[in-house]
């Protein structure tokens, strides 16, 4: 249980929990490891809407950067598959509230296994204000991470070298042994998803995140 566990540390580094600085933590994963982790350099900020094309990196991340200063939530869902069998979920469902400022209220559902090794919910639920739009998308994107990339007006599909996934997740623990594939889904030029799926340690971590707008 403590290999998950370790995988599981090595997924939230870079999760919205530990970017929204919540309190407290009860992460059962925060007396097992305790490496370093590199910052966010992803440079996104909030700006006007994004209405040119997304021909690059540099406009996606323009558009990105539109995106995120008006969302509505942000639900992100990462799994830990060991073969068919899923080990461990956590759901984290960020809701905010419309204004100026970016108020939240952060729902974390976890599932664990229990001694009868099935999937055990608890939940918890926090308050945020003021929650830094770059909290909402934490990935690091730049070419040099991609074995392969395609860019337009509906996203980006690319293959990340194992070797950048550390960088690209912004997180120096995370080991991958192969490449794997990363996703950016957008709609009427904002994001609407991030999916990849990479394998460590025998298993296959899943991450997706739907995005969703007031207007």
């Amino acid at each position: 249980m403590k290999k998950i566990k370790y995988l599981l540390f090595t997924i939230l580094v870079f999760s919205l929990v530990s970017l929204v600085a919540c309190g407290g933590s009860d992460d059962p994963t925060s007396d097992v490891v305790t490496g370093d982790t590199l910052s966010p350099t992803t440079s996104i900020t909030t700006t006007p809407s994004f209405t040119g094309d997304v021909n690059s990196l540099d406009t996606l991340i323009a558009c990105i950067n539109s995106s995120i200063g008006n969302p509505d939530y942000v639900e992100t869902t990462t799994s830990i598959m060991d073969g068919q069998t899923e080990v461990y979920r956590r759901v984290i469902t960020v809701s905010l509230e419309k204004g100026e400022a970016l108020d939240a209220t952060i729902t974390i559902e976890t599932y664990e296994l229990n001694s009868n090794f099935t999937l055990e919910k608890s939940t918890k639920v926090e308050t945020v204000k003021d929650l830094k739009a770059e909290s909402l998308f934490t990935y690091k994107l730049d070419a040099q991470y991609f074995a392969s990339y395609s860019v337009s007006n509906n996203g980006l599909t690319a293959t990340v070298k194992a070797t950048e996934a550390k960088n690209l997740l912004n997180s120096s623990s995370v080991t991958v042994s192969e490449d794997f594939l990363f996703s950016i889904a957008l709609n009427n030029k904002r994001i609407s998803s991030v999916n990849l799926n990479y394998k460590m340690d025998n298993k296959n971590v899943v991450i997706s995140s739907v995005y969703s707008y007031f207007n």
